[in-house]
């Protein structure tokens, strides 16, 4: 009987720590990043035009909204089985140079073609994007 405990508690043991070791399918906790600024440092391998700010902004119930470089925008996110859909998005049409009319562009359109976000370990918020090699990269 001795026995049969052992062995039954060395199992659920192993359950448990095989359960807390695992990486779940929802992504990362959303707690740490919902309402909070995050600010794109990189866009797959290209960083950031200097003197532009492109953020983003998760907030509870699905919404999200930010600044794209030069126009502000709005729009919905849902995370689902660890799938990330964003979209679409409502922005405003100030005209700004060539150069931060194309990141823009480039940015939202890369939100809307997202697939799945996670946190790596130094915290940078990582937005996976369909058909892109690297993601993008966002601080607080």
């Amino acid at each position: 009987m001795e026995e049969i405990m052992r062995k039954t508690l060395l199992l659920l043991c192993c359950a448990l720590l095989a359960a807390a070791c695992a990486k779940t399918a929802s992504g990362p906790d959303m707690d740490s990043i919902l309402d909070r600024e995050w600010r794109l440092g990189y866009h797959g391998d290209k960083p950031v035009i200097d003197d532009s700010t492109v953020t983003v902004i998760f907030k509870k119930g699905g919404s999200l909204s930010g600044s794209a470089g030069c126009n502000s925008y709005s729009g919905s996110w849902e995370m689902k089985d660890g799938m990330l859909r964003m979209g679409p998005f409502n922005s405003t049409t100030v005209l700004c140079p060539d150069t931060l009319m194309k990141q823009e562009k480039r940015f939202l359109q890369h939100m809307q073609r997202a697939t799945h976000m996670d946190l790596d370990n130094t915290g940078a918020l990582l937005i996976f994007v369909k058909g892109e090699t690297k993601p993008m990269l966002f601080r607080q």
